[in-house]
């Protein structure tokens, strides 16, 4: 094996280890979505890449508005909207 081919390897598991690494990084999670149903006052449904989540949000959002959704800490279980793309608040 040459210098050059261990310098390539080298970086290869590097960029490996630096992937791994950000995939388990808890960070905040935004996305969108579409929001399906109102479940009680401040609560809704949405749905994201085909799966439905709860969420907490305004009184202001309707059925079908899109909205923007974060995960803080990338946890699921704590969805909350940020923003009405439809409604605009």
């Amino acid at each position: 094996m040459n210098l050059i081919e261990v310098y390539n390897k080298l970086a290869d598991d590097v960029a490996i280890l630096i992937d791994n690494k950000i995939k388990n990084i808890n960070r905040d999670f935004t996305f969108k979505a579409r929001v399906t149903a109102k479940i009680s006052d401040g609560k809704y449904k949405i749905l994201h890449k085909n799966v439905g989540y709860t969420v907490r949000g305004s009184s202001s959002t309707n059925i079908d508005d899109w909205v923007y959704v974060c995960a803080p800490g990338n946890d699921w279980n704590e969805l909350f909207i940020t923003y009405n793309i439809t409604g605009g608040k």
